[in-house]
């Protein structure tokens, strides 16, 4: 999931919350600190749902003590939806084993309504949060791509025949620059394939005089 950003500095900003008051003194806030973007304040879980995915946001602010919907609930369905959207608890008051229980279950930040001041900040440290979840997310992916395309190379078969020009008597195998290597080492450095040395039980009658 992409997070949005209309333009360079603009992001789009999703609020949930019950009180349109509050709504307007988070607008004012975030406005005096000069952050350019858009909003929109929902309190309902169909809102919720519509709007994650219809106008994606950057970053989600959730009001802790809405009275239709719980910021633990609210959380629970953001991070279903993206582990890797910031979401930041605004709330009137939380004591500590609360706050706590907020981070324990997936929020980035929490700030208190009396100290709005601290809003800029967190939601400026959460745009960055987002847009290096967002880098990783894709570098990992193309880890695991090359990964998986290395093992069905690796264990799979080849996606065009390959001729290993190797001699039928010592069999060693002849390098691009004529010359020829031992199986084990060509293996080893062209493969990173190492083998463990023994004797099948046809090898360990002929060389045990038909002992074995």
């Amino acid at each position: 999931m992409k997070l949005s950003a209309a333009t360079p500095g603009h992001f789009h900003l999703l609020v949930i919350e019950d009180a349109p008051q509050d709504f307007e003194l988070i607008e004012h806030e975030l406005q005096q600190g000069g952050l350019q973007f858009s909003s929109k304040r929902i309190d309902t879980l169909e809102e919720l749902s519509r709007e994650l995915h219809a106008q994606p946001p950057s970053v989600v602010l959730c009001d802790h003590g809405n009275a239709r919907l719980d910021s633990f609930t609210v959380l629970d369905i953001v991070r279903a939806h993206s582990k890797a959207l910031p979401f930041i608890v605004v709330t009137g008051s939380l004591d500590e084993v609360q706050v706590a229980n907020v981070f324990e279950r997936g929020a980035d930040d929490c700030v208190l309504k009396h100290r709005l001041a601290d809003l800029v900040p967190a939601v400026q440290f959460a745009l960055r949060l987002g847009e290096a979840r967002q880098k990783l997310a894709a570098v990992t992916e193309e880890r695991d791509r090359l990964r998986a395309e290395f093992d069905a190379w690796r264990f799979g078969h080849p996606r065009r025949p390959t001729a290993v020009p190797i001699c039928a008597g010592c069999k060693k195998i002849r390098e691009p620059h004529g010359d020829w290597q031992q199986l084990e080492l060509y293996f080893r450095d062209h493969f990173n394939i190492g083998f463990s040395h023994g004797l099948c039980p046809h090898c360990m009658k002929e060389y045990s005089g038909g002992r074995a």
